[in-house]
């Protein structure tokens, strides 16, 4: 298909997003003419500027208008004497009139090139005004002073937004620049700039002919070696496993990527290598920092308590309480009192929660430690420890401040002015999280880690909670006690399957658990619709906390996952909205991302109260409330927030709920083939009083005999 090419000026940008953008652009000496362009990789547009622009015009599948597709975008410098004018006096160059480039034209034919090339002769020659002259100087720089470089990266279609980052970064400097990208450069784009790695993969190969030289291949090295441990949770892989995984990153034979490994790899710390083991630097430091912090502080001498002094306060707690603290809760807070780091294992309804709050009042009344930082994963977890105990309990997010989860943490390196450290669910700190927790609280004395060994491990990197169980260096307290009456069947169904051994006659119902199997699709969101709804609270905030429908797969539409169940779910919804959304008034929702702004965390559950549109636009803002916060969320937020009747296993990690509705599609070849004995007990494990199993009981069965793989991790040997 021949390639069209044409001069034109940005009019509108109709929609952009991180790897595409689609605009409206006005032709140069065409006047009313315009297009519809699509650009199909990064780039930075300025209002004003004139493009020149290369591609091919093709018919839209929705309407057959014309749509441009372009190949290739820069800058055009060789401008026609009206199109200097139109760009001098645009909004890019402040404070210059049309007279003012006429002016300029007067003098130079090619006012651009005299100012690249020697702006000395332009400042001598042109009768503008000091102010006016060093602004068209200063502008004309700043946009054309990199047009070779531009137009490599467009022919190229390399990241424009990497170049503008270093445009602005060096000045301007082209040759500066070109250096930079023909350097390993990866650290500072990647690591510093949080640039995707693809972007700068091809940066370096464009500058370099296209040679995956030793440097290309030890970063594809890393790149995949660090993907795959983020999606095992292994920390470190073996030199077979490493060479498997840049060979299919980059097609190279084992010996050429053996040889890059260790020519320049290793030489530069691209890649850690340590007793047979190889880690990205981030997976090999995250586990020696939490190493390094954990033996820090136990290997304190701590003096142990008096027992009679010790008894007086169970004697007081529980008096305060109207409840008596159980062996197993005495011995753990014993413990706590004891040893500097102690670590309390816990299934559903063995009182981890309460446990906390007796930790923080024998701290103060036998320790006299009164300042405690509580930190959990979830703001859901948190306000239920504030609720119950009056507590100041804080996410893990909060807490460290972090500005960009995309990548490595920005936090400040200010410690906090606690002495006692409470992490509670802590099964669910990744390495890096808790490296993070840990750095943050440098000066404490004493640190309690809470948390079930049972459930699924993190999303991310590292096993932190079980290793530092599997060191054996640090006291741990195991609950198994039930406190709870409502429930029973629950944890007794939850503490076999952690055992492997339930059986098919377990899967019965009872006062607290409904098994409901072997019904087809109709029937299926028939009986869910009436589960739900039954005993369902009127205030719509003690609703959206009182029930959670689970299922481990999003699924397709006409399934039982979280998207066909969420979208069945909302139709019963008989709240009604003028404008059109795919939310209702009343929706149960959910924010997906951690936001600092309006303080929102990933898996913070709301409602919605109200949805309109931004002034005379059709950009939509929804009003949420989440417990007596109201907040708007608009803009790129409202990507993040999403229907939440139904969810999954790992959003509702860490929070609680009456009642728990558990949903195993049997249709979906998942069900039988991914879904792991930590699965199914962290989604029952939710449910407090009531829980309804909508599952085949063979797949139930089989998915309780399968352990989720255990990860490759080096920390419990750190803890000395």
């Amino acid at each position: 298909m021949n390639q069209t090419e044409f001069k034109a000026r940005v009019k509108t940008i109709i929609r952009k997003e991180e790897k595409w953008t689609m605009l409206t652009v006005g032709l140069t000496g065409e006047k009313n003419k315009t297009a519809t362009c699509l650009v199909f990789f990064p780039f930075d547009f300025k209002d004003g500027l004139i493009y020149k622009w290369k591609g091919v015009f093709e018919s839209s599948p929705k309407n057959n208008n014309k749509i441009f597709k372009v190949s290739e975008v820069y800058i055009e410098n060789k401008l026609e004497e009206e199109d200097y004018v139109e760009l001098f006096s645009s909004k890019l160059f402040p404070s210059i009139t049309k007279t003012d480039a006429n002016k300029i034209l007067s003098h130079f034919k090619d006012p651009i090139k005299t100012i690249i090339d020697n702006e000395n002769e332009f400042r001598s020659k042109i009768k503008l005004s000091a102010d006016k002259t060093e602004i068209v100087i200063q502008k004309v720089k700043e946009h054309y002073k990199l047009q070779e470089v531009i137009e490599f990266f467009s022919i190229n279609k390399l990241n424009q937004n990497v170049l503008a980052i270093y445009a602005k970064k060096y000045m301007q400097d082209s040759e500066l620049i070109t250096k930079k990208f023909k350097e390993d450069n990866f650290i500072d784009l990647v690591k510093v700039n949080y640039f995707p790695f693809d972007d700068a993969m091809n940066i370096y190969l464009a500058y370099n002919n296209n040679k995956v030289d030793n440097i290309a291949l030890s970063w594809y090295g890393w790149f995949s070696i660090k993907k795959y441990l983020e999606e095992s949770g292994h920390s470190y892989v073996n030199l077979e496993k490493a060479l498997d995984l840049a060979n299919t990153a980059t097609g190279k034979n084992t010996q050429e990527i053996l040889s890059a490994f260790i020519e320049y790899a290793k030489k530069n710390k691209v890649l850690i290598f340590n007793d047979k083991k190889i880690y990205t630097p981030e997976s090999f430091r995250h586990e020696q920092t939490i190493a390094e912090s954990i033996n820090q502080i136990n290997n304190q001498s701590i003096q142990k308590q008096n027992e009679k002094d010790v008894s007086q306060f169970f004697d007081f707690y529980n008096k305060s309480n109207k409840f008596s603290l159980n062996t197993e809760q005495r011995k753990a807070i014993k413990s706590f009192l004891d040893n500097p780091v102690s670590i309390i294992n816990g299934g559903p309804g063995t009182g981890k929660s309460t446990l906390i709050d007796a930790i923080v009042k024998s701290a103060d009344e036998l320790l006299g430690i009164k300042d405690y930082a509580i930190l959990c994963p979830t703001g859901r977890a948190a306000s239920r420890i504030r609720d119950m105990f009056s507590l100041n309990a804080k996410t893990f997010h909060s807490y460290l401040v972090i500005n960009n989860e995309e990548a490595e943490y920005e936090i400040s390196n200010a410690g906090i002015d606690a002495d006692l450290l409470i992490i509670d669910e802590a099964v669910m700190a990744y390495a890096a999280l808790f490296q993070y927790l840990l750095n943050k609280s440098k000066g404490v004395k004493r640190i309690v880690i809470l948390g079930d060994v049972n459930q699924l491990p993190s999303i991310g990197i590292g096993n932190v909670f079980s290793d530092l169980i599997e060191s054996n260096k640090i006291v741990t307290t195991t609950l198994v006690e039930n406190n709870r009456v409502k429930g029973a069947s629950i944890v007794e169904l939850a503490n076999k399957i952690s055992n492997s051994s339930v059986e098919i006659n377990d899967l019965v119902d009872t006062v607290d658990l409904k098994f409901i199997s072997d019904i087809d699709n109709q029937n299926f969101y028939k009986m869910l619709t009436a589960e739900y709804y039954k005993g369902l609270p009127s205030d719509l905030q003690k609703s959206i906390e009182h029930i959670q429908v689970i299922s481990p797969f999003y699924g397709k539409e006409k399934d039982r996952g979280i998207n066909a169940i969420n979208k069945h779910l909302q139709e019963i919804n008989t709240s009604k909205s003028e404008i059109k959304s795919r939310f209702k008034l009343n929706d149960k929702t959910m924010f997906t991302k951690n936001d600092y702004e309006i303080e929102l965390y990933n898996g913070d559950i709301s409602y919605v109260i109200d949805i309109d549109n931004i002034g005379s636009s059709k950009k939509q803002v929804v009003k949420i409330k989440s417990k007596d916060r109201e907040i708007e969320i608009k803009g790129e937020s409202l990507k993040e927030l999403t229907l939440a009747y139904a969810t999954s296993v790992h959003k509702v990690q860490g929070g609680e709920y009456n009642k728990i509705i558990f949903v195993l599609d049997p249709s979906n070849w998942n069900t039988r083939n991914r879904i792991s004995k930590e699965t199914i007990y962290t989604a029952i494990t939710r449910a407090k009083s009531e829980l309804i199993i909508f599952a085949d009981k063979n797949d139930f069965l089989n998915a309780c005999s399968k352990k989720t793989e255990k990860r490759n991790t080096t920390l419990s040997k750190l803890i000395k």
